[in-house]
């Protein structure tokens, strides 16, 4: 590991050329991100983690302002927990475990859901069931 005084320049503020290509090349990649997102932005709600990053490049970039002030209008993706989604997708008759795993992934795709690490057919069913036990009530 080098120290910063083998570093003069970077240590004296002096950047060279290449560090502006860097630079200048990050810069690019963020703004065609903030132009992603204004696209997305288009085809519906954003999800949390994408206002977090624009609020992270406001302070640089103009265009990420803009769409943090339009987070009204554009909403944010809804949420759900993990049981929700496996109680409204219960396991079908006859449904292969794979096959209901996909179906519950599917649907935790569409909202801002954690996925347990371990997804066993027991956990799936207890879930499943205490939600059965809540309609029934």
């Amino acid at each position: 590991m080098q120290s910063l005084c083998s570093q003069p320049d970077r240590v004296f503020g002096r950047h060279n050329a290449s560090d502006f290509e860097v630079d200048r090349d990050f810069r690019e990649g963020q703004l065609d991100r903030i132009e992603e997102l204004r696209q997305k932005t288009k085809r519906g709600p954003l999800h949390s983690a994408e206002f977090k990053i624009l609020e992270i490049w406001a302070k640089h970039f103009p265009a990420a302002q803009e769409l943090l002030n339009r987070r009204e209008q554009i909403g944010v993706k809804a949420r759900k927990l993990f049981t929700e989604i496996v109680q409204a997708a219960p396991r079908l008759e006859g449904e292969m475990f794979h096959a209901w795993v996909q179906r519950i992934l599917d649907a935790s795709a569409k909202y801002e859901t954690r996925i347990p690490t371990i997804l066993s057919e027991e956990l799936l069913t207890r879930l499943s069931r205490r939600g059965l036990k809540k309609r029934m009530e």
